[in-house]
């Protein structure tokens, strides 16, 4: 965790910090992690935006009636003026579903299309969470798509893996919500 706030302490406005990739089991930190840093970076003047993978696909659904967007790219208009895009939860809270949806493949393929473009432009810093593992996110998600692949090859070249516990359990706890008592 460290290594990575450090690392985005060294950027100020006009400067852009690197992409990070960050995957790991739930309740390790990630999104917490990624609290810290959008308070940081928003503090040195960068504009910040969260998004759970999951709920920007929700409301990319609503966005096709709203006719103020007729003809304008959904993400698009989500990143404009955006300098830093804190992406978490990508597949689904929890890593989400073996079943996929062809709909969620495609839609994620495109819109890391369009991160990829604003990042090569020199315009976007992505910082991206995930249960699923770097090739667990290509095969599941993004259906083996060898574009999609090299896109975050060339954003993520280092993909971060937290190992630390749930931190939302207490030690030595058994949940009451599995039959594995």
């Amino acid at each position: 965790h460290e290594d990575i706030f450090n690392h985005m302490n060294n950027y100020r406005r006009g400067m852009l910090p690197p992409c990070f990739f960050i995957h790991g089991k739930a309740g390790n930190g990630k999104t917490m992690l990624l609290y810290i840093i959008a308070k940081h970076c928003a503090m040195n003047g960068f504009n910040v935006k969260y998004a759970h993978h999951w709920h920007l696909f929700e409301n990319h659904k609503k966005s096709w009636n709203d006719t103020t967007l007729k003809n304008k790219n959904y993400l698009d208009e989500f990143l404009s003026g955006v300098d830093i895009l804190l992406l978490d939860e990508f597949g689904g809270l929890g890593g989400g579903t073996s079943n996929f949806t062809d709909w969620f493949k495609n839609t994620s393929i495109e819109f890391l299309g369009t991160i990829y473009e604003k990042y090569k432009a020199g315009s976007l810093s992505v910082v991206m969470t995930s249960n699923l593992k770097p090739y667990e996110i290509i095969r599941k998600v993004l259906n083996n798509n060898n574009s999609a692949e090299s896109r975050l090859d060339h954003m993520f070249p280092d993909p971060i893996e937290l190992k630390a516990d749930d931190q939302r359990r207490k030690r030595n706890h058994k949940s009451k919500w599995s039959n594995q008592f």
